[in-house]
């Protein structure tokens, strides 16, 4: 996972780098940018309503998220929502 305050990941020259979940500080490997966009297609499942704001912001040209960055950029991106993750795109 690459989150915010991380986005050097995105320019990594390596294919993963030690990264960390910031709020609960969970040590994780990441897959960096440079393979990310280099991918024939690239995939987010995103599940539950606390990720709903994140969401809604990934259309904004505005936003300037890991993720965002990826949709933004990525040849074939494909976003599999459920009905919570997606609630603020329908309202």
């Amino acid at each position: 996972s690459i989150f915010p305050g991380q986005e050097n990941l995105l320019f990594s020259n390596s294919l993963y780098e030690c990264s960390f979940n910031p709020t609960t500080k969970q040590k994780r490997i990441a897959l960096t940018g440079i393979p990310i966009l280099s991918a024939l297609k690239v995939v987010f499942l995103v599940t539950g309503q606390s990720k709903a704001s994140i969401v809604s912001k990934l259309f904004r040209q505005d936003n300037n998220t890991p993720a965002s960055f990826i949709v933004h950029r990525a040849t074939d991106v494909d976003l599999f929502l459920d009905d919570e993750s997606a609630i603020e795109i329908y309202t």
